[in-house]
C-alpha cells in the first residue's frame, strides 16, 4: 500500500534506495598480538554509532573505504585509528541519488575504556 492511504497517514516515509552496492571487501591482517588491522571497503562503528555508524536499520548501510587500526593491548582499552578516504552513503548502488558515495580524506581517533 502507500503511504498516503487513510491508515498510514501518520507515519513517516523512510525511502531506501533501489540498487546493488559492494558493501564490505576488505584485507584483514592480524600478525601482531592484540591488534587488528583492514583495508578497503568496511564497517565502522564507533561507541554508541551517534557520529561514526554503519545505520544497520537501512537496507544499503552506510560504510567506509579505510585503512583502519584497532588495538586492544590495554587492559579494557581499546585505541582505534582509521584514514577515511571515501564514505559510502545509505544511497551507494542508486546511480540517481545526490552523492551515493562522498570523498571524505579525514583521520578518525577513538580511544574507549570500560571500567
Amino acid at each position: 500500500g502507500s503511504n498516503t492511504s487513510p491508515s498510514k497517514i501518520h507515519y513517516a516515509t523512510i525511502p531506501d534506495p533501489k540498487g546493488t552496492a559492494l558493501v564490505q571487501a576488505l584485507i584483514a591482517f592480524d600478525g601482531i598480538p592484540d591488534t587488528q588491522i583492514l583495508f578497503g571497503r568496511q564497517n565502522i562503528n564507533l561507541d554508541n554509532e551517534r557520529f561514526v555508524g554503519t545505520s544497520d536499520f537501512r537496507q544499503t548501510p552506510k560504510t567506509y573505504d579505510a585503512v583502519s587500526l584497532v588495538n586492544r593491548s590495554l587492559p579494557n582499552v581499546e585505541l582505534f585509528y582509521a584514514y577515511l578516504d571515501q564514505v559510502n552513503t545509505i544511497y551507494q548502488g542508486n546511480q540517481s541519488a545526490l552523492f551515493p558515495q562522498r570523498a571524505n580524506t579525514s583521520h578518525l581517533i577513538n580511544i574507549s575504556a570500560t571500567i
